[in-house]
């Protein structure tokens, strides 16, 4: 379940780089973020032709229908509550809340190439890469020289501001996984590029992404050619 948390923060990624326009795309950038996608394509339940949004929760549901019971603390609102458990999450994947978003990512790449000896340019190219494309997706206030902390708790409070009311009792599942599946609807429509829909597949999602940084890079090279 810890990574069902994860999903709900990156699912939303899905490719490759800008930085300043006058980096390039990075390969091993998107090599990364392809397999990451892939190994989320490929997690037991996921439909491959299934929206974005029906699979992110069919996870949760089956998580749930197997006796997952998340930390919860009903004397705390919330939000108060998605905070701590997606913060609990993040530090069981060995990342650093204290750190900004770059930073954990550059660590990330660090110690995932270790094996392969990858340079330090192409670390760089490849954090560059992944930034860029975080930062395409539009998400309110996130800001990736915050830290992850900062971030965290901004988009878990946008999520929740954005949860919508129900009029009628759902009976179907505990109050608790009511509360985080519904914010998890809403925290998948905080993302906001060029193309993305909850209702697609992640991986038309995550072309679309790829299609916006090429063109963003194509302009802003054409742009400085005719300076």
């Amino acid at each position: 379940m810890n990574v069902l948390l994860i999903i709900t923060f990156i699912s939303a990624i899905g490719a490759a780089s800008i930085g300043n326009a006058q980096q390039q795309i990075s390969h091993e950038g998107i090599a990364y973020i392809q397999y990451a996608v892939y190994l989320v394509e490929h997690l037991e339940g996921w439909v491959f032709d299934g929206s974005l949004e029906s699979n992110v929760i069919r996870q949760y549901d089956r998580q749930f229908a197997a006796g997952y019971a998340p930390e919860w603390d009903f004397k705390l609102s919330n939000e108060e509550n998605l905070k701590n458990c997606a913060a609990r999450t993040f530090n069981k994947h060995y990342l650093n809340l204290s750190w900004s978003v770059y930073e954990n990512i550059y660590a990330g790449i660090e110690i995932l190439t270790r094996m392969v000896n990858l340079e330090k340019e192409k670390v760089l190219g490849a954090t560059r890469t992944i930034i860029d494309v975080i930062n395409l997706l539009d998400i309110p206030d996130l800001d990736v020289n915050k830290s992850l902390k900062t971030n965290i708790d901004s988009f878990v409070a946008h999520g929740v501001a954005g949860i919508e009311a129900s009029s009628e009792p759902d009976f179907t599942r505990s109050p608790v996984q009511a509360i985080v599946e519904d914010f998890v609807t809403s925290a998948l429509k905080l993302v906001r590029f060029k193309g993305y829909s909850t209702n697609a597949t992640l991986h038309a999602n995550v072309n679309n992404l790829l299609n916006e940084l090429e063109r963003n890079v194509k302009n802003e090279s054409d742009a400085k050619l005719s300076d």
